[in-house]
């Protein structure tokens, strides 16, 4: 449609499709990386309990089901007009995009009951997914039942299929608006929370660093402040992405479609981070959670160890062999010799230096090993300070 001398043409169209579709791909891979880890650590005993604290196993679970979500935008990505799949693609991606939003909500709100209120939240974990899913499936079946889902007419994709502007804009607000709005709300509300109380233990560090604090309910160590620092990142990332998203459908969603070249770029812009949104949660859970990306280094670096240890012992195993035959090759000059009697001599040792050996045997039993990288991580260190407040957190 001609405005201004912008046309919306098919190769526009392509281009949207790819911008939405290369983040979509990265953050299903990204996905499978990071739950590949996770189970990598899970079955590594002396590594398992950096998947003990409550945001990280909110955010795997937020990831596992980023794979569905990613799978079902892509659908809607490359459907070129009306199809069945489009009313189960658009119902798979409200029902997982919803369940990602509560999660990453009750994130920052458990944070908050922790780390600000000092509630023991060790049980909740169940009662949050729980929570979460039960009202994904019921914000999300209504309008899927009603067949607001479909092809859209107006922006050439999956999305709503019905054209009055009335029954369009109520449908959108109940089914997506108000409930993305309301979780960015109380994402909002909570991080704030958090970081006021992270901006005032900064303030009065010196106070809050006492010798009192390991026994003090609301008060954490300098370690544990920069841990609650990066668990912010998780909410903090849903209330960007839900505002640029909200924005541009605000913008976007018209009688008369894509009409201009602002629309166009709004429509790039919310493509790109509607797909890449569980890319961007793999990336700070790979780069920036201590606890996990630490543990990760650890057993990367046990693995490759492991490996070089079995290529040293395949070449000690090729070298005795060596040895061995080379003294079975000896075996008959020496076998000459063995009439000859044996001749041995007992070298005397001075007594006043007899210490001397002892001194060093004891030198030798007791060296101290190398240290671990790990024995001064994030993670030792918290552990040793409030084991429980951290896996709470």
């Amino acid at each position: 449609m001609p405005i201004s001398g912008w046309v919306w043409t098919d190769e526009l169209v392509q281009l949207t499709r790819w911008l939405a579709a290369v983040p979509t791909i990265a953050a299903i891979l990204a996905a499978l990386v990071v739950l590949g880890l996770a189970l990598r650590l899970y079955l590594n005993r002396d590594r398992r309990h950096a998947l003990r604290r409550q945001s990280f196993l909110m955010l795997l679970s937020v990831l596992a089901m980023s794979i569905p979500y990613s799978a079902a935008y892509l659908i809607e990505t490359f459907l070129t007009g009306p199809s069945p799949w489009c009313a189960v693609s658009m119902f798979v991606a409200i029902l997982t995009g919803n369940f990602i939003q509560f999660v990453v909500s009750l994130i920052s709100v458990n944070l908050q009951l922790v780390f600000v209120h000092g509630v023991r939240t060790e049980r909740f974990l169940k009662w949050y997914l729980t929570a979460s899913l039960l009202l994904s499936i019921a914000t999300s079946l209504p309008p899927t039942a009603k067949g607001v889902w479909g092809w859209d007419p107006l922006l050439d994709c999956c999305y709503v299929s019905l054209v009055n502007p009335k029954e369009r804009r109520m449908w959108q607000i109940a089914a997506l608006y108000f409930w993305s709005l309301l979780s960015a709300l109380v994402t909002l509300v909570s991080t704030s929370t958090i970081l006021g109380a992270l901006v005032s233990h900064s303030l009065h560090r010196r106070r809050v660093l006492s010798l009192t604090q390991r026994t003090h309910n609301n008060v954490f160590n300098g370690t544990a402040v920069a841990i609650a620092w990066r668990i912010t990142l998780y909410p903090l990332i849903l209330i960007v992405l839900t505002a640029v998203s909200t924005a541009s459908d605000f913008s976007t969603d018209k009688s008369l479609g894509i009409s201009s070249r602002s629309d166009f770029v709004v429509l790039c812009v919310y493509s790109f981070f509607y797909g890449a949104q569980p890319l961007l949660y793999a990336v700070v859970a790979i780069f920036v959670d201590p606890s996990f990306s630490g543990a990760v280094r650890q057993v990367i670096k046990s693995d490759i160890s492991s490996v070089r240890s079995c290529i040293s012992g395949c070449h000690t195993s090729t070298g005795s062999s060596v040895s061995s035959l080379r003294e079975q090759d000896e075996r008959q000059p020496s076998a000459r010799q063995s009439n000859f009697p044996t001749v041995t001599f007992d070298l005397p040792q001075r007594p006043d230096h007899s210490h001397i050996n002892g001194k060093t045997d004891s030198t030798v039993s007791s060296a101290t090993p190398c240290r671990s990288r790990e024995h001064g991580s994030i993670w030792s260190t918290i552990r040793t300070a409030s084991e429980e407040e951290y896996d709470q957190m």
